[in-house]
């Protein structure tokens, strides 16, 4: 690969070297060797706080997608919440339990957005299974710290010399983060918390795929009991497995208060889904009788019930004919998880088919490589950066996701992210016993090797020496922003160099593709430095290459690759600290390989 002209030293870097470099940002100027003095400026502690930005209810993009419970319904259990809160019952757990589709995640929005608007003292952190950030509990206290101290002055101020003083904080177990970031500062607030408690909301504890992360942070909160002036509470929401009941079933009962969606009584639940359904389909003039049997059909599932919405409005003047098409033709009654895979596998019957089976099989074909990608990709992408990545053009993508609205969260801007309306429908999809038909049923191990393979064809396509067209050694990191980043590294070239092992490492393949990755990293290991570096994510692509050395066997075909993951880790280990202060410095060092 194509490099500059070396003059290097002992240590591999060129003898004039960093020494030299000075770059101008926000009007000061830094000298390339006085780097501690340049981070300590540039980041104040909010920014220290690794903050995983779509784990709050509230997040920027959710929107509609994500909403709260209509006016009118579930009004008992948010009663019980809300009493909970204001100190009616002194546990400081409660645990809202229930089964997929329950409306367990709409009762925690709601929750969160009453307590968001009521005291400064609040956060959330809402998990999704799949997403490289919500997925895991590795960022859940620094991102709950972090959104405490954007409202509280006090409590921002103590973090902020901690995190000058040790940095390292946010680096070590949950059980230290919680008691060095939220635990201790709040402790020397004691006096705020006489009239508002500390409330926070964490949903879908079924949904984090580290289990040893939930379990460790149950047990430190079950400490804050000794803060006697701080009136804790910690809302939680999950599936009922029996991995939850039994870290529950250890905890002290003056601690916890669990409630069990599933033993409201189900004329609630009925007259609930009734309320909701007269709302959404008020325009439908829907008759009496069929709204009734929508509700029946319904099994006490508020997804289906919000699924079967969005199918039957997508429809438009023939809305009345999609009811129809849901009530029709099925074995009554069925269990409620029975009832939504039928939803789901009616709403894709009805979106992906031709007249022609020549057609059908390209339909199904294209299905399972375009919706297979995004139920595993790790984060969500744009419809714009699905097509990229997956080399197709946006419209035929487009079109074949054209009706499923009712399943898939399509945003008119083609930039914006595209999700799904709920995991259940991940959940139907990658089950070969629940989606029998072999013409949608997506294999995982499959989905994610294809990703992989789309990945490291997108980085070697795109990434090259320079690739902000900056033509400058001495710019600094800071010169590209997160605003601007986008324009020269698109998202999902950005989610590719993040990414592209993970999803090898979860293909669980035998031909894992060892030799293109060997290609890519003999011609390109420099280019995805510098990206990463340009991200500001060098601590995640050393961590990737630790993955890699996991599992790439040390001998046979694969020698040849082994020997350049240690350097390429080395490198970036070794010059970490200068590649985030001046990525094309990158280029003037001798990397060993």
């Amino acid at each position: 690969m194509e490099r500059s002209p070396k003059n290097t030293g002992a240590a591999g870097i060129s003898n004039q070297s960093i020494s030299r470099i000075t770059a101008t940002h926000e009007g000061r100027v830094f000298a390339g060797t006085n780097t501690t003095n340049y981070f300590n400026e540039r980041d104040p502690a909010l920014d220290l706080l690794p903050f995983a930005e779509r784990a709050p209810f509230n997040a920027y993009g959710k929107g509609d997608l994500e909403p709260e419970c209509h006016p009118g319904t579930r009004t008992e259990v948010l009663k019980l919440i809300r009493d909970w809160i204001d100190g009616k019952d002194q546990r400081h757990i409660f645990w809202l339990s229930g089964l997929a589709g329950s409306g367990k995640s709409t009762i925690a929005r709601t929750i969160a957005r009453q307590v968001y608007n009521t005291t400064k003292w609040s956060a959330s952190f809402f998990f999704s299974h799949g997403d490289a950030d919500i997925g895991n509990a590795k960022r859940i206290i620094s991102t709950i710290a972090r959104q405490l101290a954007s409202k509280n002055p006090g409590y921002r101020k103590l973090v902020q010399e901690l995190l000058m003083e040790d940095h390292e904080v946010i680096h070590r177990i949950l059980t230290d983060q919680w008691q060095e970031l939220v635990a201790g500062p709040i402790s020397q607030l004691e006096n705020e918390f006489s009239y508002s408690p500390l409330t926070i909301v964490i949903d879908g504890l079924d949904e984090c795929e580290e289990d040893g992360g939930i379990e460790q942070m149950l047990q430190l909160i079950t400490n804050t009991h000794r803060f006697d002036k701080l009136q804790l509470r910690l809302l939680l929401t999950s599936r009922p497995e029996t991995h939850f009941r039994d870290c529950f079933h250890d905890l002290s009962p003056d601690v916890y208060k669990r409630f069990a969606l599933q033993d409201v009584p189900h004329d609630i639940v009925n007259r609930d889904i009734r309320g909701f359904l007269q709302h959404r389909l008020s325009k439908t003039r829907l008759k009496d009788d069929v709204l009734s049997s929508l509700v029946s059909r319904a099994s006490h599932s508020f997804i289906w019930a919000s699924t079967a919405c969005r199918f039957i409005l997508g429809g438009k003047s023939f809305a009345r004919e999609r009811a129809k098409l849901i009530l029709e033709d099925s074995d009554y009654p069925m269990t409620p998880q029975r009832e939504l895979d039928e939803i789901y596998s009616r709403v894709l019957a009805n979106a992906v088919s031709s007249d022609l089976e020549h057609e059908n099989q390209a339909l199904y074909t294209c299905f399972r490589r375009v919706i297979g990608s995004i139920v595993v990709l790790l984060t969500p992408l744009s419809l714009q950066s699905i097509s990229n990545l997956l080399g197709s053009h946006e419209t035929d993508i487009s079109q074949m996701l054209e009706d499923l609205h009712s399943i898939l969260e399509i945003p008119e801007d083609s930039s914006a992210p595209l999700r799904l309306h709920h995991p259940t429908f991940r959940d139907f999809l990658l089950d070969r016993k629940r989606c029998q038909d072999s013409n949608f049923h997506v294999e995982k191990n499959a989905a994610h090797k294809t990703l992989h393979e789309f990945c490291i064809q997108l980085m070697t396509r795109y990434l090259k020496q320079d690739i902000c067209h900056l033509e400058d050694l001495g710019l600094t990191g800071a010169y590209i922003t997160k605003s601007n980043l986008g324009s020269f590294i698109p998202p999902e070239v950005q989610y590719a160099c993040l990414n592209w092992v993970t999803h090898l490492q979860m293909s669980h393949a035998q031909d894992r593709g060892y030799h293109e990755v060997e290609r890519f990293l003999e011609n390109h290991a420099l280019h995805w430095i510098e990206a990463l570096a340009w991200m500001q994510k060098i601590d995640h692509g050393i961590r990737m290459i630790e993955v890699l050395e996991s599992f790439v066997p040390t001998c046979g075909t694969t020698y040849y690759l082994r020997s350049y993951l240690a350097p390429v880790k080395y490198f970036m280990q070794s010059n970490h600290r200068s590649f985030l202060l001046f990525p094309l410095t990158i280029y003037w060092f001798e990397p060993g390989w």
